[in-house]
């Protein structure tokens, strides 16, 4: 390799000897410079010459004393390339002369700002960004065989740079992570982004459309998020769960939830400012096909009547109010199979089976 060098002296070398000649040094003078520089010379090589470049062994043997200026001169003497192989060979001597980009630690000047590019958005909005994209976050194989395998290439998006994979990591550790115990859905929700896959059809994860979820509630098949825009609700509502029909296939897109029998809770939810409507949900509790909602203006309820008990809730398939003592606000509930107790303080009521 000394001695080619030595002989480019001269005005350049052959395309095709240079491009190998710099991929063979750039493996060993490059393996602690940022930027892929090898892969970079290949891809000018394979659209220069229509062709793959052989492979080359024991490369680090041979030339790990070599420098980057050596490869530097190398570039240097190869002739002109055609359209993107010039760009891809000048691409690797400015990472050379200047150093790539980097994605994370990037050192600012007084005055500076980050560059406009997707890496130096917030991780939270760079996680959304590439669920959205189809990023799948299962790395680590978590999701059933049948998932895994319909969004398996989807993986490597989260290894393109470093910023990506640390949005990935920090998500993994502090995002909310649910599977469905019924039909095995499987939701992610990181700063208030909320991604779904559901087993038929699989596609992945998708964004719900709908604000940003502060809380999921679900009993593992029905899904209600609490959002500074009010109740959203989704999944099986073959019971009425969510207060309005729907049919017994379950909903993948989420539905604002309303309360047209509540007079009472629908006056209260107007009242609250547009972006503070979570404060409506003191508890909610969705269980036995029912959802049970404790609010600043007391309990409402939807779903079946209760088996033995039947208590008058008015239409099944909305939210009623159940019928406790007026002025009684609970904040605390237990919940047993046909039973729910409901405290205030130091006041009980029982609703339901009460044998």
């Amino acid at each position: 390799m000394k001695v080619m060098i030595d002989e480019m002296d001269g005005d350049g070398i052959d395309r095709k000897e240079g491009l190998k000649a710099a991929y063979r040094l750039s493996i060993a003078a490059t393996s602690s410079i940022p930027g892929n520089i090898p892969s970079l010379l290949l891809q000018a090589y394979a659209r220069q010459f229509r062709e793959e470049m052989s492979p080359i062994v024991g490369i680090e043997t041979n030339f790990a004393s070599l420098s980057v200026n050596s490869l530097e001169t190398v570039l240097s003497k190869i002739p002109p390339l055609i359209g993107n192989s010039q760009l891809l060979l000048d691409r690797a001597r400015s990472i050379l002369t200047d150093g790539a980009p980097l994605s994370m630690n990037i050192e600012l000047a007084d005055g500076d700002d980050l560059p406009v590019a997707l890496h130096t958005l917030l991780q939270g909005t760079l996680w959304a960004c590439l669920m959205g994209a189809g990023a799948n976050p299962d790395l680590e194989d978590r999701l059933s065989i049948s998932r895994e395998h319909c969004m398996a290439e989807s993986k490597v998006l989260w290894f393109l740079c470093r910023k990506f994979f640390f949005s990935w990591s920090v998500a993994e550790k502090d995002s909310e992570y649910v599977c469905g115990e019924r039909f095995n859905d499987t939701y992610r929700m990181y700063m208030g982004r909320l991604f779904m896959a559901f087993t038929c059809p699989c596609n992945g994860f998708i964004r719900l459309l709908m604000p940003r979820a502060l809380e999921v509630y679900s009993d593992g098949s029905t899904y209600i998020a609490r959002t500074p825009k009010g109740l959203w609700g989704w999944g099986l509502n073959d019971c009425f769960q969510l207060g309005f029909t729907s049919g017994r296939r379950p909903l993948t897109n989420p539905t604002r939830l309303t309360f047209p029998t509540c007079p009472k809770l629908t006056e209260y939810e107007t009242s609250l400012p547009p972006w503070r409507k979570e404060a409506l949900v003191l508890k909610l509790l969705i269980q036995a096909s029912r959802t049970l909602i404790l609010t600043p203006v007391g309990p409402f309820m939807t779903g079946p009547m209760f088996g033995h008990a039947p208590v008058a809730l008015g239409d099944p398939r909305k939210f009623n109010r159940l019928p406790v003592p007026s002025g009684f606000v609970p904040d605390q509930v237990i919940w047993r199979q046909e039973t729910i107790v409901l405290s205030s303080q130091n006041r009980q009521v029982i609703v339901g089976d009460k044998g």
